[in-house]
C-alpha cells in the first residue's frame, strides 16, 4: 500500500499459509522489505507494519541470505518464496504495483515495489513438508 496507507498481510498470502500449512503456526515476524527507498534494500524492523509516510525514522537491517536469494526469485514473477525447516517456516512474498500504487510510483502494473519477510514457528513440532522446501 502507499502513502497514507498501512502495509497489510497480502490475504493471498494468508490463504496460502492456511492452505499449505494448516492452523497450527503462530507468525512471529512480519517485516517489510524496501526495494525503493534503500541500496541495497533493506528490511524495516517494527512490532507493526509501518506506515510508509513514517519510514524515515524507522529502523532497519541488512537483509539475511534467504532474504537477499529470494527477492531474485521474485523479480523472475515468483510471488512467494519458502524454505520449511519443520519447526520454522521463512518465507518472502512480493509486493507488486496495483493501480492504486501507479498514483504514486511511475512503473508498469506488476512491478516488484518491496517485500514481506514472514516467519513462522509451528505451535507444535511439526516434520518439514519435502514439496515446499525451497532450493535456496
Amino acid at each position: 500500500m502507499i502513502g497514507e496507507h498501512h502495509h497489510r498481510v497480502n490475504r493471498r498470502d494468508e490463504q496460502f499459509v492456511q492452505k499449505n500449512f494448516g492452523s497450527n503456526w503462530i507468525v512471529e515476524r512480519i517485516e517489510l522489505i524496501s526495494l525503493l527507498k534503500h541500496s541495497p534494500p533493506v528490511a524495516y524492523v517494527t512490532d507493526t507494519l509501518p506506515i510508509m509516510d513514517e519510514l524515515t525514522n524507522v529502523p532497519t537491517r541488512p537483509l539475511n541470505p534467504f532474504e537477499a536469494r529470494s527477492l531474485e526469485q521474485l523479480r523472475t514473477q515468483e510471488d512467494i518464496t519458502i524454505d520449511d525447516r519443520g519447526h520454522y517456516i521463512r518465507m518472502v512474498g512480493s509486493l507488486r504495483a496495483s493501480s492504486d500504487c501507479l498514483k504514486c510510483h511511475d512503473v508498469p502494473r506488476g512491478t516488484l515495489l518491496g517485500a514481506f519477510s514472514y516467519r513462522l514457528r509451528a505451535a507444535s513440532p511439526a516434520p518439514p513438508n519435502p514439496k515446499l522446501k525451497s532450493p535456496l
